[in-house]
């Protein structure tokens, strides 16, 4: 074990990680990342992005210990109590055109937890003008239009040097590569909307699709990754994963 410890760490210690999105999926990234660079006792860097400020009416599946900027709230919260071997450092924004390239840079580990396609689509069309980066995505059904909420995906878009090791969010997702949705950080009238009419979710998923997104950082880091895209259903108790050529 101790072997494997060593070789994991050395693939993620000079590699910074951005935590995009702090809600439902992001906060238990956020906490179990940190135990796990812990135990590494790895000199690592967590970035932690989000632009929205929690309220109290999403208690039921987000733990913040007070009210205002998630990413704010949630470096304190974790700086105390892994502060002496993890730095954190927090960019209260959202994500958006005008500045993606000082958040999402070269050699980052990304974590993307947000729920929205916009979003998602342009990080994945930003990742791929990036020669060498490791983006994991997840997200979950809300509970609406007939949906219980309990399904889930994760999908992972990974290139280096300079190539497509796994193929970009969009490749095989109309939904994302052609986004009916809005992102918060667009400074529109209908994306203030959004900010209020959240679609509620159940958070045993939004734990469930946080787990395989750690998973499969684990999977890739100790160089066993053989999947770019997982499927889960809480309520069917299963887990199916896809491999597909690169495009």
């Amino acid at each position: 074990m101790k072997d494997t410890y060593d070789a994991i760490r050395k693939r993620i210690e000079a590699r910074p990680f951005k935590i995009i999105g702090l809600g439902g999926i992001g906060c238990p990234v956020s906490l179990y990342l940190s135990k796990f660079l812990f135990g590494l006792n790895s000199s690592s860097v967590i970035y932690l992005i989000d632009g929205d400020e929690f309220e109290l009416a999403n208690k039921e599946r987000m733990a913040f210990r007070e009210i205002g900027n998630k990413a704010s709230i949630k470096e304190a919260e974790l700086a105390e109590l892994f502060g002496d071997r993890v730095v954190y450092r927090t960019i209260p924004d959202y994500v958006t055109h005008n500045n993606i390239q000082n958040l999402v840079q070269k050699n980052d580990i990304v974590f993307l937890c947000v729920d929205n396609h916009k979003t998602r689509k342009l990080i994945s069309e930003f990742c791929g003008q990036t020669s060498d980066i490791l983006l994991i995505s997840g997200g979950n059904d809300g509970i609406q239009s007939g949906k219980t909420g309990t399904f889930g995906n994760v999908q992972i878009y990974w290139r280096e040097s300079g190539k497509n090791r796994t193929n970009s969010l969009t490749q095989f997702h109309p939904e994302i590569e052609h986004p009916k949705d809005v992102s918060p950080g667009d400074e529109t009238d209908e994306s203030c909307a959004v900010l209020v009419k959240r679609v509620p979710q159940l958070a045993f998923t939004n734990l469930a699709v946080a787990s395989a997104m750690l998973n499969t950082l684990y999977t890739w880091a100790s160089g066993k990754l053989h999947y770019e895209e997982l499927y889960l259903d809480i309520i069917k108790a299963k887990m199916s994963i896809s491999t597909r050529d690169v495009a």
